[in-house]
């Protein structure tokens, strides 16, 4: 922002097409932008003049601050489903007690018998497919406990031929629908909107994920912070996960319930069987719709989980030209990424100088068309709250969205190579009806 003029003050607001205008959540719509695909790039001029004065333009700020405050006033009061839970194939209803411990389990893939036998367990797992609303074919249970800061579980995953066992992926967040997989669903506010995904196979690789719009929108960009160790038996295999209760989005309170569901895959025989029974459709979705999961009841949450997470970087550098022989040229920059847990459903994220350079590269495309490329976000500020701005449907094509992040093109190259965006915050969640 930039102050020119004499005797009157105006201000210029070189917007950046990438960071500032919906991801902030602010109306501001610039004509420069709008009408610029009509000009030639070289010619291009973005930047648009405001004519306020200094004491109209701080009156804005300070009324879309009041508005924003009012509004996290009167709608924060969060909107929960209740009502039975589903049964399972002997029609016993899919609920568990929470059980609260006060000493943590080792997360090592070994079984402490004595503490995880106090744990709430959840059997009687339901095949999807191939045999719809028949028993899993192999012994499979989970024990789930759980204290102040984190929910514990532990897969046991019995198998009688154990060498037939399917295990190949071992990096993050690959899919693993082609190995043998044990799946936790978490709905902790209870809505039936939001999901928590966890997935590990015998190897102990992670995978997760943030599915809303009951699986339309699956966010698998996101990277949770939690544990997950398993080991391979000749009677089977167990992992053994810890979930900090920081990195989901929950209301405490006391007798909280949660949306809860578990699943197993055994690829050998095409076997998938859930605890909370999931029906066959030809869609994968299905196991994302919250309204057919369990009950995870008595929880105790009374403690704010308010986590603060800062991720600085420095870089530096120089050069030097031995034909010229002048002297070195040496460049230096820093910058800072906070992310601050406002409260259990609302996140704010502010960059500053962001170093985008260590961000997993997009995949190279030749792009010989007049269309923009579409890339998928790996930036962490762009990554928290993404589905708020998705509103595709299940279209096998690239869905429309009011806000995409990541997008490559003639105009937007041009745009970006002329401005720099050097800090932007976001504040992502929910809040009660206004979700």
């Amino acid at each position: 922002m930039r102050t020119f003029g004499a005797s009157t003050k105006y201000f210029e607001v070189e917007m950046d097409g990438f960071c500032i205008l919906m991801k902030a959540g602010i109306g501001l719509k610039s004509n420069a932008l709008m009408t610029a695909q009509s000009k030639r790039l070289d010619n291009l001029s973005v930047p648009t003049t405001m004519q306020l004065s200094t004491f109209q333009w701080r009156l804005h700020i300070l009324l879309s601050v009041f508005y924003f405050l009012a509004i996290l006033y009167f709608v924060s009061a969060p909107v929960a489903v209740y009502g039975a839970p589903p049964v399972d194939y002997q029609g016993n209803p899919c609920e568990l007690d929470a059980v609260y411990t006060e000493r943590a389990p080792k997360i090592d893939g070994y079984i402490d018998k004595d503490l995880w036998s106090r744990g709430a367990l959840a059997t009687n797992f339901t095949q999807r497919e191939p045999e719809t609303g028949e028993r899993v074919s192999e012994r499979t249970g989970v024990r789930i406990l759980y204290d102040d800061d984190n929910l514990y579980l532990l897969f046991i995953c019995g198998d009688i031929e154990p060498d037939q066992m399917v295990a190949n992926i071992m990096r993050r967040d690959q899919s693993l629908y082609q190995d043998d997989n044990v799946e936790i669903f978490l709905d902790p506010l209870h809505d039936h909107r939001t999901i928590f995904l966890f997935a590990t196979n015998p190897l102990g690789a992670r995978r997760d994920a943030i599915v809303t719009a009951e699986g339309r929108n699956f966010n698998d960009d996101w990277d949770g912070i939690w544990e997950v160790k398993t080991q391979v038996s000749t009677q089977g295999w167990v992992a053994e996960m810890k979930i900090p209760l920081e990195t989901l989005r929950f209301v405490s309170g006391e007798n909280m319930t949660w949306g809860l569901n578990f699943g197993r895959a055994l690829q050998r025989d095409g076997e998938y069987a859930f605890w909370s029974p999931i029906r066959y459709t030809p869609s994968y979705r299905e196991r994302y719709r919250a309204e057919h999961y369990g009950h995870l009841n008595g929880l105790r949450l009374t403690g704010s989980t308010k986590t603060l997470q800062i991720k600085p970087y420095a870089i530096s550098g120089g050069d030097k030209d031995y034909v010229e022989e002048n002297d070195w040229n040496f460049e230096r920059d820093a910058g800072l990424d906070v992310k601050y847990g406002v409260t259990n459903q609302l996140t704010l994220d502010l960059t500053y100088n962001t170093d985008f350079a260590q961000v997993e590269a997009d995949n190279e495309v030749v792009n010989l068309t007049r269309f923009n490329l579409f890339f998928p976000e790996k930036r962490d500020f762009f990554l928290e709250g993404a589905g708020l701005f998705n509103l595709s449907s299940a279209a096998p094509v690239a869905p429309p969205a009011i806000w995409y992040s990541s997008i490559h093109g003639p105009l937007v190259c041009t745009i970006a190579s002329r401005f720099r965006c050097m800090g932007a915050c976001a504040c992502t969640g929910r809040l009660g009806i206004m979700t």
